[in-house]
């Protein structure tokens, strides 16, 4: 029989010594389903709990799940229960389907946690230390620089090392933590150091160019950079002007404001004069006096929605937006 319990995401699955300082078996996810039948596996994992529905175990790393067995009733899993944050927990797996908690300690912080299992992680191969990256690297995404910063250089180091494999192993290192690190620095340095390890190697351009990078003038750069340095962002698979994008976003705030143009010049002549003089560009200013405090732009978008005609006058110092013919936002 198996209790409906939620469920409790393992994070890792990597050796902590015990309390009395025995270390257990170290296992992998891909390891716990082919455990002989019969036999009984011992860990400890850093795990944290999720109070869903449900009664199985999800492992990261295995495309399998385990059930908790009836035995995890009581104490142990009723501490489990009442922790939020990371906890290190001594579990037997008594086959490739079942689970039992046996022991709930407290963990260290995820900074801590990385520190602690970093070393060990390091002599056991690549498919450890890519699990314990992975892990930390989302962990940081909870607002843990220190640990984001750790983990970026970690993995810098491992993926310089594996140029060594071959295109296909160095490309799966710059993929698998692209959604976490793709706008470090680091991250660009490696697939430049890639292409420039396999040059003109048709895999490790499709693999770049999948990873949303583009090359140009010898160098790979992230795409949306690329098109940003021309004034062009991507939108819907399409390749359109900033400022049509930036436009467009001044109409739906104006739009759902429901602003009145009538409303707009709505200060003395005098005062829109003196800040014109300042070389300041205010709401319900006019298209000479714009050019009289900015000078001409150096790029124009329009569009008509109804019977309005809107703009958008684009400097490199900001943006300026009118409605018929006056200002209604700068930015």
């Amino acid at each position: 029989m198996i209790h409906s319990l939620g469920i409790l995401t393992i994070s890792l699955l990597l050796t902590a010594p015990s309390g009395d300082g025995e270390a257990l078996p170290q296992l992998v996810a891909d390891e716990l389903v082919h455990l002989p039948p019969g036999e009984v596996a011992e860990a400890w994992v850093i795990a944290r709990y999720g109070a869903r529905v449900g009664s199985r175990l999800e492992v990261e790393g295995s495309e399998r799940s385990f059930l908790i067995g009836p035995e995890a009733e009581g104490e142990p899993l009723a501490r489990a229960k009442a922790r939020r944050g990371l906890m290190r927990l001594r579990v037997a797996f008594t086959d490739t389907e079942n689970l039992e908690i046996r022991e709930v300690h407290s963990a260290p912080p995820p900074l801590g946690v990385f520190r602690m299992l970093s070393a060990p992680t390091r002599s056991r191969g690549t498919e450890r230390t890519e699990a314990l990256l992975r892990w930390a690297l989302r962990e940081s995404g909870r607002g843990d620089p220190q640990l984001r910063e750790e983990a970026t250089r970690s993995w810098r180091a491992h993926a310089q090392r594996r140029l060594a494999d071959g295109a296909e192993t160095a490309l799966h290192w710059l993929e698998f933590p692209a959604p976490m690190v793709g706008e470090d620095p680091r991250w660009l340095d490696f697939a430049n150091a890639l292409a420039r390890r396999f040059p003109a190697d048709p895999q490790v351009e499709e693999g770049l160019a999948a990873a949303g990078l583009t090359a140009n003038a010898g160098r790979w750069l992230p795409r949306a950079a690329f098109l940003r340095e021309r004034g062009l962002v991507e939108q819907q698979g399409r390749v359109v002007p900033i400022g049509r994008v930036a436009l467009a976003k001044a109409i739906e705030s104006w739009s759902r404001e429901r602003r009145r143009a009538s409303l707009l010049r709505g200060k003395t002549r005098g005062h829109y004069e003196r800040r014109v003089s300042a070389g300041e560009v205010i709401e319900g200013m006019t298209h000479d006096e714009i050019i009289q405090a900015w000078g001409y732009p150096p790029e124009v978008t329009w569009e008509r929605r109804g019977e309005r005609i809107f703009e958008a006058w684009i400097y490199g110092a900001g943006s300026i937006y009118l409605v018929e013919g006056l200002v209604f936002l700068v930015e």
